[in-house]
């Protein structure tokens, strides 16, 4: 039962590594889990699946729902993957008819039976059963998700009201970034497109390819920026322990540990909210208020912890520098790069990010062990923020650079 448990808490932690982007690390970590009995093979392959489909292999993602599958013949999560990654459009609205007869009331499933439709030419039945879902769960962006792609399969100019309002709640949302960027460059192109008579040549894309991008400095400029950004991040793992390392002295504030730790987190989902407002306006001024807001709260926390009402804003402060690394860094590349190839440019910088990952906490649990202690990780934090902060101006920089030329 020991086993069973410890697996369970593996899975976990990978869900929570899908759910930080890191499928790389989450598909090591559940490839390790014995599968021993068919719950354990549907539960593992489910969150495979889920990794998998995340970093865009489909037929990995589709061999291992399928042995989901087969090992629980009614799992629904198994079903639910299979017929987003299924490749045939007749039996992917089968997979997910059968979702529905499975759990009529589970909306994210009424919500992917359009998409299923959708893919089978029944547009009128799909923007019905999308919109249906949407008016039963109106917060849910995956569900909203859907009813934009509807609309957008449609020509509505509803789908773009819909993929903003994603954006206000998720303004990390790579998707609702993508259709809105599309819908912005048919209509601009709509508009400068010339007419028969007119000789005009359109403006060039200034996009690059990945293989280009790859050879710059910005390029390197911005994987350094994933890497540090990712590791900083993790500083707020040792938080709670900070906390608690003023037993003796300061009772109070080691008594809130979990608080303290719980007001980074917040600061991190607010955080995605401002950084999505600022930097519909800059990019630059997100990078700058995100960092800096950072450095603030190491400095609060460092400097002052005596005083707990202090020490939890500076932790809340922290957590937007947190939310740099899932806003900002997808912000930098499509900004510097364009949107022609942005996915691979992606790719390659945020697996730097991933691999930082990898080490991030053995590395923090080294200084906390060290002779520099607390104090020693607050001041390599301060390097690592300044180091991003860097990398993101030059970065943009360089952009501004290769337009003016």
């Amino acid at each position: 039962m020991s086993g069973e448990s410890s697996a369970h808490e593996q899975i976990k932690r990978a869900q929570a590594l899908i759910d930080l982007g890191r499928q790389e690390q989450a598909v090591e970590l559940l490839a390790a889990i014995p599968q021993t009995t068919p719950l354990l093979v549907a539960a593992v392959n489910c969150f495979l699946a889920y990794a998998f489909a995340g970093l865009g292999k489909k037929d990995e993602a589709y061999a291992c729902a399928r042995r989901a599958l087969e090992a629980e013949p009614n799992n629904d999560t198994a079903l639910f993957w299979l017929a987003i990654v299924e490749p045939d459009d007749a039996t992917a609205l089968q997979h997910t008819s059968r979702l529905i007869e499975l759990d009529p009331d589970w909306v994210p499933y009424q919500s992917l039976h359009a998409i299923s439709l959708l893919r089978n030419g029944r547009k009128e039945e799909a923007e019905a059963v999308a919109r249906e879902a949407a008016r039963q769960a109106p917060e849910d962006v995956y569900v909203l998700g859907n009813l934009g792609d509807v609309l957008h399969d449609k020509r509505s100019p509803e789908a773009e009201q819909v993929y903003a309002r994603i954006l206000e709640m998720e303004p990390d949302d790579l998707h609702a970034r993508k259709a809105l960027a599309r819908i912005k460059q048919k209509d601009e192109a709509d508009e400068s497109a010339p007419s028969a008579t007119d000789g005009a040549s359109p403006e060039p894309d200034d996009s690059m390819e990945a293989s280009a991008a790859m050879r710059t400095s910005a390029f390197f400029a911005l994987a350094a920026f994933s890497g540090l950004i990712t590791l900083n991040q993790t500083i707020y793992q040792y938080l709670a322990g900070y906390a608690q390392s003023f037993a003796q002295t300061l009772p109070a504030v080691a008594a809130a540990s979990g608080i303290v730790a719980s007001a980074a987190m917040a600061g991190q989902a607010i955080g995605k909210v401002l950084l999505g407002v600022v930097n519909d306006r800059s990019v630059k001024l997100g990078a700058v208020m995100g960092i800096g807001a950072g450095v603030a709260g190491v400095t609060l926390m460092w400097l002052l912890p005596g005083q707990l009402a202090l020490l939890l804003v500076g932790a809340f402060l922290f957590g937007i520098a947190y939310a740099e690394t899932t806003v900002q860094t997808p912000l930098l590349v499509r900004t510097v790069f364009g949107s022609a190839d942005y996915t691979n440019v992606y790719s390659c910088v945020s697996m730097v990010g991933s691999l930082m990952g990898t080490f991030a906490a053995v590395f923090w649990s080294l200084v906390v062990d060290s002779a520099g202690g607390y104090p020693l990780m607050f001041a390599l934090g301060y390097v690592c923020m300044v180091g991003c902060l860097a990398l993101a101006l030059f970065s943009l920089h360089w952009k501004a650079r290769r337009n003016a030329t």
